[in-house]
């Protein structure tokens, strides 16, 4: 548009619910990127195989998206006391991700040694 200048086209900025401006700044936001990027580093240097690691993504992301999400969906969305039929089964299926999901990530990692 007219009046802005080079920099400004390129300019990122970041606005919270009411449109204010709110660009990450400050020491909190270095420490937070510095740590992430040394934790990262440092995974990929202790695990060599990146199936172990894919491995216990799989076993997690897969029992939140098929049995945990949509059961916490039911217990947000289903107007009613717990003991509701739609509930109560939402319930189980929470439990059932649950304890999928453990599981899971046991033979995950009970594999890594051989």
């Amino acid at each position: 548009g007219e009046g802005e200048g080079e920099g400004d086209k390129w300019k990122t900025t970041f606005k919270d619910k009411h449109g204010e401006e709110n660009a990450p700044h400050g020491v909190y936001f270095y420490v937070i990127t510095a740590v992430t990027v040394l934790l990262s580093y440092v995974a990929s240097v202790a695990i060599p195989d990146i199936e172990a690691i894919f491995g216990l993504v799989g076993a997690t992301a897969g029992s939140i998206l098929i049995y945990i999400f949509p059961g916490m969906c039911v217990l947000r969305l289903k107007p009613g006391k717990l003991y509701k039929p739609e509930k109560v089964g939402a319930i189980m299926l929470i439990v059932v991700g649950c304890i999928s999901a453990v599981m899971g990530s046991y033979v995950t990692i009970a594999e890594w040694g051989g």
